[in-house]
């Protein structure tokens, strides 16, 4: 362990969560520093937990490390705590894998997902002491890019990188990476390197365009400074998903996180052309993983990874068109080892019912559907298709199904929406209550107009409106059965203000972030005033970016993605107010101009429905256990703020990469037989932890130890395992008494010896755990005091029983309520046994 993460451990140890900053994950590519020529870290500007959902950042440093010459690392930001930690250390923030100041690398990516992910940007640029802007940085910071679907209007963070790519990053990535190796070797200057950069298709470099306004200071143009930097910045597209890169050896976390499974993209793009929404509009045209592509990879990811579930990833999945194929074959191989097979949101039709009951037999979870509108006039001015009755038709389907529940989500404040419209919502909510009986889950959202869409003009509705609006909604959706949830209006004004910003706006994001705004698109940390008073302090109205643009106007954007594109976007703008109605993509090409220079074919064939197997009735276990396996391992430094719930999760994927027969639970929620011993309090190191494995078939001891440590993971050593009979006791049964040892090179001698007997000789220790007092006394049986030069070792031998034990951080602070100084120990669980009288044993 290097010196600097050691001490940062030091930092973040008493955090919540700490596991967010370990990077100890399973897979983790840990390279040698001096050993490669280029440095790369790839940021999320959020938790841990959400970022490492994404795939992005698991492509992107996936393709990297492939190169011998380049190491490529990830970063996220830090939760608040941490933060606080860092600051009054003066430490910087690092990245994951080798715990390196961001500051040392020499790319920095960050991924832009969502526009109130901003600060974020900055504070981590801050806690890594990077100036923020381009402008201030030379040659001895890193170059600052960016890449996501905030990419598509970048104008607000434009003065702070520099540069951003647009589009799928896959052969983007590499070709930056090969230009930057040259240029380090010919130690250039940052203008250099952007000279080369700006050649390649999909980057834009903001410092080599001019950006003019009028008289009234609203935008007016965005110009190249030289006729060599392109007029139009093209997006990049993969044309092969089939011959991408897909990374089936992500790293696995040890902490719970937000998607935490195999995220098997099936597809690229959408083909439905809803005029509200960019993804589907950016992310054109449409790609297809093949079935016999899906399967190989899901083969490698299932093995290397051990998940339980795989989530099949797209804008649209029961738009494939060989998704009965994918789910029934993934079925096929993989129910019978209880891995789940999960979809998103779902089409409102009766084929996403057929496909949700084939992948939903033995855990069945609430169905998400998008209605979207309530009206058919909003379903034909947001090109949504269907009508009302199928809608119903759809719900009646799930309930006939065996659901009890759905989740709906809506949008509100879209253009041409009436208080009628308010009403239809409404209307259609309670057809389907009383049609169904289902319990209803509704998320209500506000419409925000987002750069590349048809609706890019269309104004946001003032905040005192839509939260109007959300009142009226409230009131008329009371019932017993009904949940209503709604988008906080301040924030999806925000949003909407940076969503079709220009660069006037890079100021008030300083300002805000200096007013102590971050985590905007967490609620409870959202401030809405302090954004108000930074847009007061910059001289700027926020609501002049939430207006009616012209559509015969210039976008801050415009000069982004490519005009054919722009023009269509025009054209769907006027459908939708005349009401036309824009087919699939799949039934005629709507000449977007996306497909027109015959890289990507666009997809015309329809939808293949054919080769579900359909199974009644939810899959039932019924698992015999016919072999015990008892194992005993260690947690090293890497696990050791592992939680114990944590732990068992990581045990049942060792499980899974090891393709191990494990016996499962009996019922509708199986589960692995999997039974561990007593938890091991965060932060401890240990060299007796145990857990028990039952089986359904046997299998050779020696064969099931070589392959659980094959995939163990460092900070897991597999010590010894046997077999013991199926009707053993469980482990916490059978263990009674456990050993620490507390060692420190920096206590004083005297305090620890003084200590120590005060210790032993009380006859009540009480220590204060949930708000109670406890006497701890009858849970410590020894105490061993060593000396061995300035090492100080004490050994607690521990009772545990069925009303509970003493804790390893209730120790040291007795050692010090009674005298001992304060200093840092390492703690380390030498054993756990079973006590009887004299004799001790291990629990075999």
């Amino acid at each position: 362990m290097n010196s600097n993460k050691k001490t940062l451990e030091n930092l973040f140890e008493n955090c919540v969560k700490p596991g967010r900053y370990t990077g100890t994950e399973y897979n983790a590519i840990k390279k040698d520093w001096d050993s490669v020529l280029l440095h790369a870290a790839f940021v999320f500007p959020d938790t841990y937990e959400i970022g490492h959902s994404g795939i992005s950042l698991k492509i992107l440093s996936g393709i990297l490390n492939l190169d011998d010459q380049v190491l490529a690392e990830r970063a996220f930001a830090p939760w608040v705590d941490y933060e606080k930690e860092l600051r009054l250390n003066s430490a910087s923030l690092t990245s994951l894998e080798s715990s390196r100041p961001l500051r040392n690398f020499d790319l920095i990516g960050f991924t832009l997902p969502y526009e109130m992910s901003y600060t974020n940007v900055l504070n981590i640029m801050e806690l890594s002491g990077i100036p923020f802007y381009a402008s201030d940085r030379d040659e001895s910071f890193p170059v600052i890019i960016g890449g996501g679907s905030c990419t598509y209007n970048p104008e607000p963070l434009a003065d702070f990188f520099d540069f951003f790519v647009l589009g799928d990053g896959e052969e983007a990535i590499a070709e930056i990476a090969d230009i930057m190796k040259e240029w380090k070797k010919g130690q250039g200057t940052k203008k250099s390197l952007l000279e080369k950069v700006v050649s390649l298709k999909g980057v834009y470099v903001p410092s080599f365009y001019d950006v003019e306004y009028d008289d009234s200071g609203r935008f007016k143009r965005i110009t190249p400074q030289k006729p060599s930097y392109p007029s139009f910045i093209e997006k990049r597209t993969v044309t092969s998903l089939d011959d991408s890169f897909f990374p089936t050896s992500p790293p696995v976390p040890y902490i719970e996180t937000v998607h935490d499974r195999i995220m098997l993209e099936i597809s690229r793009g959408c083909t439905r052309g809803c005029r509200f929404c960019q993804a589907g509009m950016i992310y054109r045209p449409v790609r297809e993983r093949s079935l016999e592509k899906l399967l190989d990879l899901t083969d490698k990811s299932v093995a290397q990874t051990g998940y339980e579930e795989i989530s099949l990833m797209s804008l649209s999945c029961t738009d494939h068109r060989q998704v009965a194929g994918i789910v029934s074959e993934l079925l096929k191989k993989y129910e019978e080892r209880y891995i789940e097979i999960s979809l998103p949101s779902l089409r409102i039709d009766a084929f996403s019912v057929d496909l949700a009951k084939l992948v939903q037999r033995f855990r069945r979870t609430t169905l998400t559907f998008a209605p979207e509108v309530g009206t058919d006039k909003m379903r034909a001015l947001v090109n949504k298709g269907g009508s009302e009755e199928d809608v119903i038709r759809t719900m009646k389907d799930v309930r006939n199904a065996g659901w009890s529940s759905v989740k709906l989500y809506f949008l509100t404040g879209l253009p041409g929406e009436e208080d009628s419209d308010i009403i239809g919502i409404k209307d259609l909510v309670w057809k389907i209550l009383q049609s169904t009986g289902l319990k209803l889950t509704i998320s209500f959202s506000s419409f925000v107009p987002k750069a590349h869409t048809p609706f890019q003009w269309e104004p946001f509705v003032a905040i005192e409106r839509t939260k109007l609006r959300q009142a009226k909604l409230k009131s008329l959706l009371k019932h017993g059965k009904i949940t209503a949830n709604f988008h906080m209006a301040e924030l999806s004004f925000l949003e909407a203000v940076f969503a079709r910003g220009d660069r006037k706006l890079a100021k008030v994001l300083v300002e805000a972030h200096k007013r102590g705004c971050k985590f905007d698109g967490w609620n409870d940390l959202f401030k809405f005033e302090l954004w108000m008073d930074a847009f007061k302090a910059c001289e700027l109205v926020p609501e002049s970016y939430t207006a009616a643009l012209d559509p015969s106007g210039t976008l801050p954007w415009q000069h982004l993605y490519s005009p054919d594109f722009h023009e269509f976007l025009l054209k769907e703008r006027n459908n939708a107010f005349t009401g036309d109605f824009t087919p699939d993509c799949r039934e005629i090409c709507n000449d977007c101009g996306v497909c027109s220079d015959g890289a990507v074919a666009p997809v015309l064939q329809p939808l293949h429905k054919a080769g579900l197997d359909i199974k009644e009735g939810a899959l039932l276990c019924s698992d015999k256990p016919v072999q015990k396996i008892r194992i005993k391992y260690g947690k090293g430094s890497e696990v050791r703020l592992t939680s114990h719930l944590d732990m068992l999760r990581t045990f049942q994927r060792i499980m899974r990469r090891a393709s191990l027969p494990v016996a499962y639970t009996s019922g509708f929620h199986p589960r692995m037989r999997l039974s561990p011993g007593p938890a091991l309090a965060l932060g401890v190191l240990s060299r007796s932890e145990w857990i028990d494995v039952e089986l359904r078939e046997r299998v050779a001891v020696d064969d099931f130890f070589q392959r659980i440590g094959a995939v163990s993971g460092k900070g897991l050593p597999i010590f010894e395992v046997r077999e013991v009979a199926t009707s053993a006791k469980a482990i916490t049964e059978l263990i009674n008494g456990a050993t620490y040892k507390f060692t420190s090179a920096g206590a004083s001698q005297d305090n620890v010896e003084e200590a120590v007997k005060n210790v032993i000789d009380k006859d009540k220790l009480e220590v204060i755990r949930k708000d109670k007092v406890l006497d701890v006394k009858p849970y410590i049986h020894n105490i061993v005091l060593a000396i061995n030069g300035n090492e100080i070792t004490i050994r607690v031998e521990t009772n545990i029983t069925p009303l509970g034990t003493v804790k390893p951080n209730e120790i040291i602070w007795l050692l010090e309520k009674n005298g001992m100084r304060q200093s840092k120990w390492s703690i380390e669980k030498e054993s756990l046994y079973l006590r009887d009288g004299d004799n001790v044993s291990e629990p075999w």
